[in-house]
C-alpha cells in the first residue's frame, strides 16, 4: 500500500530570513539594540515555528493517509462506489466519452461513445501507375473496415485504461454505441455497433505495438456481436431486443437531444 509523504515544510534558513526582515522592518538602522535583541530571538523562532510546521505536516499527511487506505480498500475490493469514482476521474479527459455502468464482483460493464463513419477519411494514401504518390478515393469497403478497426481501437483503449485504473477487476463487458441521426423532431438516441467481454488474463501477452485492434479483438474476447453486412462489410447496429444485456448497457446511456 503506498505511502503518502509528508508535505515540504520552509527550510530553517528561509524562516530565518523572514524573521530577519520582520526586524529590518520594524526597527531602523539608529535602533541597533532594538535589532540586536530582535535577531537574538531568531534562531528560537525559527525552531519554534518549524516544529509548529512539521507537526501540521504530518497531520496533513496522516489524514491523507488515512483517505488514500480507504479508498484503497475500496478499489481492491472492489467496492462498486469506489471503483465507479475511480473510473469517472480517469475516463474524464478521454477523447471518447466513456462511463462505468456497473461493478458486480469482479465484473465491470462499460460503455463507449464512437463517432460515426463520417469522421473516416474518404482519400488514402496510394501511387499512381507511375508510382508517384497520390490520394485515391477509398472504396465503401476500405471505409467500413477503417471504422470497425477505429471503433475496436476505442474499445481496447478504454478496456486498457479500465484495467489499469481497477487492478482487482477481472473482466470487463463493453457496449460501444454511436449516435442516432436527429429525428423528425431532431431528437437522437444512442445504437450499440459493438459489444465484447474480455478477461483480464485474455489481454496477457498481447503484442499491442504489431497486432491491430480487430485482430486483438476477435483473438481475445471471451464474447463479441459485431454486425457487418453485405460486400462493403457496413457496421450495422446491433438489435437491442435480440439483446437483453446490451439493451440493459444502452439504457444507462444518456445523449443530447436537441429540440
Amino acid at each position: 500500500m503506498s505511502q503518502i509523504p509528508r508535505p515540504a515544510v520552509p527550510s530553517a534558513d528561509t524562516l530565518a530570513q523572514k524573521y530577519e526582515t520582520q526586524v529590518v522592518s520594524q526597527f531602523n538602522i539608529l535602533q541597533r539594540r532594538q535589532r540586536r535583541e530582535a535577531r537574538a530571538q531568531i534562531p528560537q523562532l525559527v525552531e519554534t515555528e518549524r516544529q509548529q510546521l512539521i507537526a501540521q505536516a504530518e497531520a496533513d499527511r496522516q489524514e491523507l493517509q488515512q483517505a488514500w487506505d480507504s479508498f484503497w480498500t475500496g478499489l481492491v475490493a472492489n467496492d462498486p462506489a469506489t471503483v465507479m469514482a475511480a473510473l469517472g476521474a480517469a475516463f474524464e479527459d478521454n477523447e471518447a466519452a466513456a462511463a462505468a455502468v456497473g461493478v458486480h464482483g469482479d465484473e465491470l460493464s462499460l460503455t463507449v461513445e464512437v463517432p460515426g463513419i463520417d469522421v473516416v477519411p474518404t482519400r488514402m494514401p496510394g501511387t499512381t501507375a507511375a508510382g508517384n504518390p497520390s490520394l485515391k478515393k477509398a472504396t465503401k469497403t476500405e471505409l467500413n473496415d477503417l471504422y470497425l478497426l477505429m471503433v475496436s481501437g476505442y474499445v481496447l483503449v478504454t478496456i486498457k485504461e479500465a484495467l489499469a485504473t481497477a487492478p482487482a477487476i477481472g473482466s470487463v463487458h463493453i457496449v460501444a454505441f454511436r449516435q442516432t441521426r436527429p429525428d423528425a423532431y431532431g431528437h437522437v438516441s444512442a445504437e450499440a455497433v459493438l459489444a465484447a467481454s474480455f478477461t483480464r488474463g485474455s489481454l496477457t501477452g498481447i503484442q499491442w505495438q504489431t497486432a491491430n485492434a480487430i485482430q486483438i479483438l476477435n483473438d481475445a474476447s471471451t464474447e463479441l456481436v459485431c454486425i457487418q453486412q453485405g460486400a462493403a462489410r457496413e457496421l450495422k447496429p446491433i438489435d437491442p431486443g435480440a439483446n437483453p444485456e446490451i439493451a440493459e448497457l444502452l439504457a444507462a446511456v444518456d445523449v443530447e437531444t436537441n429540440s
